[in-house]
């Protein structure tokens, strides 16, 4: 149900900017699971449902384009469940 039809990155860059920020944090991949850009590694991103575009990408190149740094919080919590992460409480699953 997420769609981010408010979403105006160039507006957030153009706030944080005149708010004395020098950088900005994004949490690009959520607890849930969802990314916040296009990724193969799992259907549950932004290009692929709900905004259909890459939120992540589009907030980059905002904030770079008004001389600020970007950064990124990549939630692992969940992340038990990917087969790249074997092993949960100290055993293999």
């Amino acid at each position: 149900m997420f769609k981010a039809e408010k979403y105006d990155p160039e507006a957030w860059a153009d706030l944080f900017k005149k708010a004395g920020a020098r950088y900005v944090v994004m949490t690009a991949k959520h607890g849930e699971e969802f990314a916040m850009w296009p990724t193969k590694y799992t259907p549950r991103n932004a290009m692929d449902m709900g905004p259909r575009r890459d939120l992540a990408g589009d907030l980059t190149k905002a904030v770079r384009s008004e001389g600020l740094k970007m950064g990124f919080y990549h939630n692992t919590t969940y992340s038990f469940w990917d087969k790249r992460y074997p092993v949960k409480n100290g055993l293999n699953i």
